[in-house]
Formats: structure tokens, sequence, C-alpha cells
């Protein structure tokens, strides 16, 4: 049993390609108190001891996800550039658990329960009710110690489900011979729409996933129908624009929950001015996540956020084309799936924001939803 003890969030046989000599760097801390700590295994980060449950049955299930998607991670890395339907579908399965089983995810899902029930506890007591006083911190020490488990069972049943919403995206792997090179962090996956901006989901159009694989080589799934993209292939290198590698590595520093990690090799510098250049929007993703609720004391809404940033990525090599440029609606609800009900919301936008666009404005964006379900 002890040596099923370490379960790692993210696994070994992805952290070992940013590792030289099996030790890679790592940048800890929050806003000012940052530092940068050198020649760590990789072996011994990202895990918590049982963080899956004794019973080894996410453990192993996640283990043989992870051994599917290794050959075709290292086989990338060596120079294949088209994938088969089966290594693809891997891919998917992977991402999919990835984006679910880090602590990032894990822990906004617990901060969202805590939300519900201490909302709940104002509730009663707006009502006068004689209920036990709890602040927000103490319900989400109670929801921490007494949900965990069973949240992170939650989130890894739904991941199953969710790698179907990723089968119908383009995949592109983009090798990186500029200067810069890739970092990771303790959330890995970043999940983006330049269509909806800071908000979406892994159904909606305009998705854009990246997964750096090492620190010259990313992984990237798109709405071909959103983005534009100069070429025909599966493959792409990047020669000259250096800022598309500190546009993802932004990204990572960003959405990370604690920890970013890179080769040795990199320019930690570069990574800590990056850090500090991008502390707003670091501040902005943070308060974004925070679940907010409106209504009165017999009702209340509660809404939370999607981990996306609220900022472009606007690669130079995937650009949003000239239909999506013409349209100034964005309406919220656009599924990548035909919906008829995305086409019968019209006449409710046009009434709800009769007074914001123009006919025209209206007409385009119906030419557009048109266009995207063709």
């Amino acid at each position: 049993m002890a040596e099923y003890k370490k379960q790692h969030q993210i696994p070994k046989t992805y952290m070992k390609h940013f590792s030289i000599d099996g030790k890679m760097s790592v940048m800890i801390g929050e806003f000012d108190d940052v530092k940068i700590v050198e020649n760590i295994p990789y072996k011994n980060q990202c895990y918590e001891n049982f963080y899956y449950g004794d019973d080894l049955i996410w453990e192993n299930r996640l283990g043989e996800i992870e051994n599917d998607a290794e050959p075709v991670i290292n086989s990338i890395l060596e120079g294949k550039h088209v994938l088969t339907s089966l290594e693809l579908q891997k891919m998917y399965k992977f991402i999919s658990f990835q984006i679910a089983r880090v602590p990032s995810h894990v822990n906004k899902w617990l901060y969202n329960q805590a939300h519900i029930l201490h909302t709940g506890i104002m509730m009663q007591k707006d009502h006068g009710l004689d209920v036990p006083e709890m602040d927000f911190f103490d319900t989400l020490d109670w929801i921490i110690k007494n949900k965990k488990r069973e949240t992170i069972d939650n989130v890894l049943n739904i991941a199953n489900n969710n790698s179907k919403y990723l089968f119908d995206l383009d995949y592109l792997i983009v090798d990186f011979t500029t200067l810069g090179s890739l970092v990771f962090s303790d959330n890995p996956v970043i999940q983006q729409n330049d269509l909806f901006l800071g908000s979406g989901g892994l159904g909606m159009a305009g998705l854009i996933i990246i997964l750096p694989l090492a620190p010259g080589t990313a992984f990237i799934l798109f709405d071909r129908k959103i983005y534009e993209y100069p070429k025909n292939e599966n493959h792409y290198i990047v020669s000259n624009v250096e800022s598309d590698i500190s546009k993802i590595n932004t990204c990572e520093i960003v959405i990370r929950e604690k920890l970013v990690y890179f080769d040795i090799s990199n320019n930690k510098e570069k990574i800590l001015y990056t850090n500090k250049k991008f502390l707003p929007f670091r501040s902005v993703y943070l308060d974004n996540l925070r679940p907010t609720n409106f209504g009165d004391k017999d009702e209340k809404i509660i809404m939370a956020s999607n981990r996306y940033m609220s900022k472009k990525m606007d690669l130079s090599f995937l650009h949003l084309n000239k239909y999506v440029n013409r349209v100034k609606i964005i309406d919220l609800y656009l599924p990548r799936l035909k919906d008829k009900k995305t086409l019968e919301r019209m006449s409710y936008l046009r009434e709800i924001y009769k007074d914001h666009f123009s006919k025209e404005d209206f007409d385009n964006y119906e030419t557009f939803i048109n266009w995207y379900y063709a």
C-alpha cells in the first residue's frame, strides 16, 4: 500500500519532460512574495498522500489513462505530427482528466459548496432563525474536512464524460525554436476563449485548449470555425515570434494554483518579470473565481465563474476569422453543437438589446450563427 501512497495530481510521466537529469525549478509564492527554488526532483512535486483515496480505484484508473497517453506524448516529442483517431481520443481523455484532477479545480468546487452553504445560513439568519454562528472560512474548513473526498470523486466522474466535448476540436502540434521556453503550472491545461472572453465552457464555440508538453512543444485544441489557421497540416513551427511563448507562459502563471515549474535552463529572470508584469491579471482572475450571489432574503441566485483569463491569447498562428470580426453582439450561449435554441434566442436578444445595437448588428449576428452551424 505504501508504494501507492504518493498520488500525483500531475503525472510524473508528464513532468519529466521539463526536467534535466531528473531536476527542474519552481516559482513559489504570490504577488510581492515570490521566489524561485532550483534543482528540485520532479518526482516529489504535485502529489498528496492518498489524494484519490486509499481504495486505489481512481489511482489505478488514472494510471491507465496516463499509460495510454504517455506513448502518444513521447511520439509527438520525437517528431510525430499526424495522430490517429485512437491517439487523439487518448489525448482528449488525458486532457479532460488533467483539467479536473488538479487542486485548483477541486478547490473551486469546495469553495463553491462553502459559498452555497454559508449563503443558506445567512438567509436563515435573515429570517430570524436561531442558527449557529459560522463565518465563511469556518464553513469552508467544514466543507474541506467533510466533502473533499466526495468532491474529488465527483469531478473525476464528470471528467470521464467531459472528454466527449473535445472530440470535434482540431488539433495542432506547435514546436517553438525561439529563445524562450514553455513553463507549466500546477494547473497546466490552459482553457481559453477569445470569442467569449473570460467565460465559456468545454462545449462552447471559440474554445482553445493548450497543454505545454515540453519546453519547446505545445499541444493545442481549437475550434477551427472560429479561428483561422494559415496551414492545413497539424504541425506548425514558430521560429521568429517569441511573444507566442510569452503569451502561453503568462497564462500558466496567471491561472496557477500556487506553483509554476520550468526546466533549469529557462530564464528565471524573465519568469519573475512576467509574474510581476501581469499581477493585475492575476488579481482579476482570482477575484473572478469567487462565486457571487444576488437576490433578496427569500431567494438568491449563486453564480460561479469558469477558470478563464479575461485577456485574449491572440497567438500569431490562430486568428479570429472574418465572420467573427464583423460581429458586435456575442451571446453567451453558443455551443459548438447545433442547438435550435440559439436561433430561437434571436428575437429575445433583439428585444433586450434594441437600444444598444443597430438592426445591422443583429442581422450580422444572425448571419454569423447561421454560418457557424451550416
